[in-house]
């Protein structure tokens, strides 16, 4: 299957998504292909292997290309790249059998072939956001099944059976893009939880080494098997959303057994950018100085 992964970003931003490109490519073998949307006005950068960089130029926006614009001329807020997540999606299922949507603060670790593959029989992947199941260990988790959603939007994929439900899910966003507890509302985001709905090809990743975050600690657990951080005690870690709070977990303590990843992160990141501009928010002396005596993380695996 021809395949390939995407994300939208500002200029500012591109080193996350290169680090997130180059995470891939290492777990697949130097066979990753990863095409990256920059939003900037007149942005001219460089490609290399596997990694391609798109202006909004080449992308049809078809009838929401006046309201995008508007948008656009506000700011390059994440309204505006909320909207082009399926336009771009869209226009990548015309070179690509499937595409899978990628946050640039994703980072890979380990094999995700199996879920790549499930592409050939489904045609929409949703990743859970395993949030506590239980009102009483965590309330406000819980409560967020409901406000944010079942699923992240941060990792999608479709394939090109899917090309009417990207242009409803677009008009949804057309509708109602705000953050809206009361309706029930997250952006984006809410509206994937009628995926499985409109298609019945939809496959839920049900390994929970998949999109590790600080909101699914309860009910993907971090544990230390003969010197293997495992998920459950059986899900090597595949990839981790470094958002701000599973930064500030793992640096606080309260996710100290990822430390060894946010390392390889960190390290990664200090390779691309010296100047560590893309995590401007945390203290970077701070960031090596908890994780220097992580325990050593174990070589990338292949099943």
């Amino acid at each position: 299957m021809n395949f390939a992964f995407c994300t939208c970003v500002t200029s500012d931003y591109l080193g996350l998504a290169q680090a997130t490109f180059q995470s891939l490519n290492d777990t697949f073998k130097g066979e990753a292909r990863y095409l990256s949307l920059v939003v900037d006005d007149n942005y001219t950068g460089s490609k290399y292997a596997g990694f391609e960089i798109l202006d909004l130029n080449e992308i049809d926006l078809d009838s929401y290309g006046e309201e995008l614009l508007k948008v656009k001329e506000e700011s390059l807020s994440s309204r505006f790249r909320w909207m082009l997540k399926p336009i771009l999606l869209q226009h990548l299922l015309k070179r690509f059998e499937a595409v899978f949507w990628v946050d640039p603060d994703l980072y890979f670790y380990n094999d995700i072939s199996p879920v790549t593959q499930k592409l050939e029989s489904f045609d929409v992947i949703l990743s859970p956001h395993w949030r506590s199941f239980n009102p009483f260990v965590n309330q406000n988790a819980f409560f967020n099944y409901f406000y944010h959603g079942l699923y992240n939007g941060g990792f999608i994929g479709v394939n090109r059976n899917t090309v009417d439900l990207l242009e409803n899910w677009l008009e949804m966003m057309h509708w109602r893009l705000e953050n809206n507890r009361e309706l029930g509302i997250l952006d984006d985001q809410g509206y994937l939880g009628l995926f499985p709905l409109m298609t019945e090809k939809s496959y839920i990743i049900k390994d929970r080494g998949h999109n590790i975050a600080a909101w699914n600690k309860q009910e993907c657990k971090r544990t230390l098997v003969d010197g293997q951080v495992l998920i459950n005690k059986e899900h090597t870690v595949k990839f981790i959303h470094f958002v701000p709070d599973t930064i500030k977990n793992i640096l606080n303590g309260k996710d100290k057994l990822l430390r060894p990843h946010l390392r390889k992160y960190l390290e990664h990141m200090l390779e691309i950018e010296p100047g560590m501009s893309q995590l401007r928010s945390y203290d970077v002396n701070l960031i090596k100085r908890k994780t220097r005596k992580a325990l050593p993380l174990k070589a990338t695996t292949y099943p």
